[in-house]
């Protein structure tokens, strides 16, 4: 089972906006099967979540945070199936169609 790590390069929701590096770490495995998509979305925004609830205050903050990060997450997978789960909010429907 192959795993990879994705270096991030994410951006503090705040007035400093200070630049930081984190890992995101997947498993290509998720990436065969409709429901391993679904699991490897749940896993990135639960990660994207945790990381903007440490650092953004405001409810608005978070929400910005939480969705830039999951962008960038899933721009860097580069994963059609992911993507496109992504781009319909998150609807096995979609994955299960393709």
């Amino acid at each position: 089972m192959k795993r990879f790590t994705l270096p991030l390069i994410l951006l503090a929701f705040s007035v400093s906006a200070f630049a930081s590096t984190n890992r995101f770490n997947y498993d290509v495995s998720h990436m065969s099967s409709p429901t391993g998509i679904e699991a490897l979305h749940s896993q990135i925004e639960r990660y994207a979540r945790s990381y903007c609830h440490a650092r953004t205050s405001s409810l608005a903050g978070k929400r910005a945070c939480v969705k830039g990060i999951e962008e960038e997450i899933v721009e860097k997978i580069n994963d059609s199936t992911l993507t496109a789960f992504y781009q319909t909010g998150g609807h096995a429907a979609s994955v299960a169609s393709r």
